[in-house]
């Protein structure tokens, strides 16, 4: 079994689209990212209560298999995991449970299955709720899944981060960290395919 690498980017979007045949069809994953912008009611018109419906409409009408979030509070999160047929992996920032933002991963249930999924936080100690480098204002982190595709039989590793805003050193070391923990990740992937 062949592991692939889903990177969330305009490529992927550009290659669903070029799918002529009903075959290619099948195997297109449509993906995209959302920064749900946090709860607030300091957002007025703008705030969740607001918007909850209009960003179901958007998954909806766009098809799509994988939404990688940013910045969803637990009400945000189960919201959207209650979509019919949607699952979820990914957890708070601030307690790695419920608490605080989520960079959480949902995804079509009929299309794919979890085979494995983490998280870690983007600081010097990345197994626990932590900040560090330059950050100032919170704890950040990222949410991985090794998914099957159930139509091709296919395993892939994909991740959903939210890097911190303000720091240049945490942004740089946060990146780094993200490219080893990813590799470290995709070989044992590929390890468990072989």
């Amino acid at each position: 079994m062949k592991t692939l690498i889903l990177a969330l980017s305009l490529a992927a979007s550009a290659a669903s689209a070029a799918a002529d045949t009903p075959a290619e069809r099948t195997q297109v994953i449509n993906v995209a990212t959302y920064n749900l912008r946090l709860n607030t009611p300091d957002d007025k018109a703008n705030a969740w209560p607001h918007r909850e419906a209009l960003v179901k409409a958007l998954i909806q009408y766009h098809e799509l298999d994988l939404v990688a979030t940013q910045e969803g509070l637990i009400e945000q999160i189960t919201a959207l995991e209650s979509m019919p047929g949607w699952g979820r992996v990914g957890v708070g920032r601030d307690d790695g449970a419920r608490g605080g933002e989520h960079a959480a991963i949902f995804y079509r249930k009929a299309r794919f299955k979890v085979e494995r999924h983490g998280d870690f936080w983007l600081s010097a100690t990345p197994d626990k709720p932590s900040i560090s480098w330059d950050s100032r204002c919170c704890n950040r982190l990222t949410t991985w899944a090794q998914l099957k595709d159930l139509i091709t039989g296919r395993s892939f590793l994909v991740s959903s981060s939210h890097f911190d805003h303000e720091g240049e050193v945490s942004r740089r070391e946060s990146a780094k960290l993200l490219v080893a923990r990813l590799d470290g990740l995709l070989r044992a992937c590929a390890a468990l395919a072989a």
